[in-house]
């Protein structure tokens, strides 16, 4: 599978604008990219290129000083072979067409979008390591022809077998002492592919026509011991210097190997493009999701303190709770849609996952029918690895649906069985692996299995076995989140004989494993602190606000950052601010708000996955966050445990 962005890639930056340079270098880092440079002329950009052979470079077209970018990226790919993709605002046809003369790897419109950066930088490596495969493979072609020759055969004018070269003879099997003398229809028999007749011989269409005759592509020898090969050539006559045709000459070879040369490239770019559709699905997910969910934390907010003003046990309770039942799978829904585009966002934490599996044996056992044994095969040894838990759960529990719903009528079996792996430096390629060390997970069941077609398509979204009774999302879902955990999911399966999926996750130590956090209770979510609530949405801002404030909360509003900058003082003691906003972005409005009180507390919220490198990076360190879309018990739950932190 690929990846959508390539670890540890090395990327020069050529911008002579320092703010834009600097935002290309912070997307950059953001994503995992190594910047390993940063030049503002093309004379620098040349230097560094030879010094460091960087994997790819970031090149503005206008650059100051003598030379421009398309002048340094014409060296740059002449001397060192480096991928170029071109940054540009605007350029006239000129320099365009100029530009066009380099081969450029891609280009890239100022103001750019993080994930058009990405999918054009992910394009640029892969084409140029196509293009150096190719290459290699095209050279080693070329220095096996040399060596040994392509095969020659030469006939008089009767079309009988004058000379062979040793290549010749391997290819037809015939040695040339015995194929001297003989009819070239006898040594060399050729058919075509397409229909299995016997074709018109080159050397009689070179003889009869006195012309270079070329192969037909579809064309295949037949050896001495009745073996087929697929061959290309061409076919020319002997002309004496008075035009006579003295005979022919054939040179043929082995086509086998372009063929499959072919075949990888075409696989390869079926491979990218999927890839790119998955992306353009998951930007389309990701620009609905923003939207519905912050209708959702409308809904849902008014629910709930709809079901904080009622008796409990009346028929206006139950319907508030089908409502936020509702509200809660449409949510997990929407969930889904991110998950197979890898843009839902995750909170790792170090997990022991014996007591992962164990935590959650019941609610499989619930899941299963009573036909069904679930087993649990724990490992001897702790096994951690940094998986957001809850995500993790959730897809052992798709599998185990997934199980149960493939399992024959008589029932069977499930089996969750952990292990630990360590892949070596010179261990034979088994899986897509990289050397290290591993916990695997395998969740395998008695069922009725998989034919090949199914086994190829089960993590493609929206595809399904299950007529009418399935999303298509669970599984791809499942491989999305253990791909976001930089983890790999690869299956084995056949018909009658059951199914097997192995969870592949990186193996960490103990020692960062947070201790649990004491769950806040509704009824200790009050409080009489002063919060700021800075969110673009009407709606959204006015639930929330008069959420809060039923917990005892004195609340203030703002729509963007210069209105949360205006509204802020020091008697402010949380900031509850959404990701995106117009403007500034929600990191922007702490980083400036936190400046002014340093002890102001941060709680992040968001519906959008635009910016999910951004929201990873603060997780990480450790910054509060809550997803849309939420209760009003659910902010201030959350709000309660920020302020008592």
């Amino acid at each position: 599978m690929l990846k959508l962005v390539t670890e540890k890639a090395r990327i020069l930056v050529v911008e002579d604008e320092g703010l834009v340079a600097q935002e290309i270098i912070e997307r950059l880092d953001l994503v995992g990219y190594q910047v390993v440079g940063e030049e503002v002329t093309a004379e620098g950009a040349i230097a560094t290129a030879k010094r460091l052979a960087p994997d790819l470079i970031l090149m503005d077209i206008r650059l100051k000083g003598a030379m421009d970018g398309i002048s340094a990226a014409r060296w740059i790919r002449e001397e060192v072979d480096v991928p170029v993709v071109y940054l540009t605002a605007h350029s006239d046809r000129a320099t365009l067409q100029r530009a066009k003369t380099t081969l450029p790897f891609g280009y890239v419109l100022k103001p750019f979008q993080e994930n058009d950066l990405v999918v054009t930088i992910e394009m640029a490596l892969q084409r140029h390591e196509f293009e150096r495969r190719l290459r290699e493979s095209e050279a080693r072609y070329a220095t096996t022809l040399k060596s040994i020759g392509d095969g020659v055969i030469a006939t008089d004018a009767g079309r009988r077998v004058t000379f062979m070269n040793p290549a010749a003879e391997t290819l037809t099997g015939w040695p040339f002492g015995k194929a001297e003398g003989q009819p070239v229809e006898e040594v060399m028999r050729l058919i075509g592919e397409q229909k299995p007749t016997r074709a018109d011989h080159p050397i009689e269409q070179a003889i009869s026509g006195r012309a270079v005759v070329h192969l037909d592509d579809a064309i295949s020898l037949i050896d001495r011991q009745g073996g087929t090969v697929p061959i290309e050539d061409s076919a020319a006559p002997i002309m004496s210097s008075t035009g006579e045709v003295l005979g022919a000459v054939m040179a043929f070879r082995d086509c086998r190997e372009r063929r499959r040369s072919q075949e990888a490239l075409r696989e390869a770019e079926e491979r990218l493009q999927a890839a790119l559709r998955m992306e353009a699905i998951g930007r389309l997910a990701a620009g609905v999701a923003h939207d519905f969910n912050n209708m959702l934390t409308v809904i849902l907010g008014c629910c709930d303190q709809l079901g904080r003003t009622i008796p409990p046990g009346g028929v206006e309770a139950k319907l508030v709770r089908t409502m936020l039942d509702a509200g809660g799978r449409a949510s997990a829904l929407t969930d889904q849609l991110l998950a197979f585009g890898q843009r839902r966002l995750l909170e790792p934490r170090v997990v022991e996952l014996n007591g992962l599996v164990r935590g959650i044996e019941g609610l499989i056992a619930r899941i299963l029918e009573a036909e069904i044994r679930l087993e649990i095969e724990a490992s001897p040894e702790l096994l951690y690895a940094k998986v957001d838990p809850g995500q993790l759960e959730q897809a052992l529990v798709n599998l185990a649906a997934n199980a149960r719903d493939a399992m024959a009528a008589d029932g069977g079996s499930v089996t969750l069985k952990l292990s630990a792996l360590e892949v070596s430096e010179d261990a034979p390629a088994m899986t897509s692996l990289a050397p290290g060390r591993y916990v695997v997970i395998h969740v395998h069941d008695t069922g009725l299995g998989m034919d090949a077609e199914t086994r190829d398509r089960i993590f493609e979204p929206f595809y399904t076995t299950k007529a009418g009774r399935g999303t298509g999302l669970g599984l791809a879902t499942v491989y999305s989140t253990i791909r976001q955990s930089n983890g790999f999911l690869e299956v084995a399966s056949s018909e009658g004989e059951g199914t097997t999926f192995a969870i592949y996750l990186p193996r960490t130590e103990p020692g960062d494993a947070p201790l649990p956090t004491p769950a806040v209770q509704p009824r200790q979510c009050y409080g009489t602190e002063t919060i700021l609530l800075v969110e673009d949405s009407r709606a959204v801002r006015k639930v929330a606000c008069e959420g809060l404030r039923s917990f005892g909360y004195t609340v203030r509003m703002a729509n963007d950052g210069p209105e949360a900058f205006q509204a802020f003082d020091e008697q402010v003691d949380l900031l509850v601010t959404d990701m995106m906003l117009p403007g500034w972005n929600g990191r922007q409005v702490a980083e400036r708000l936190v400046r002014k009180k340093d002890d102001l507390k941060v709680l992040f919220i968001s519906g959008s996955t635009q910016d999910v490198g951004l929201a990873r990076g603060l997780l990480e360190d450790g910054v509060h966050f809550l997803r849309k879309p939420f209760t009003i018990t659910e902010l201030a739950r959350k709000v309660r445990e920020v302020l008592d932190r």
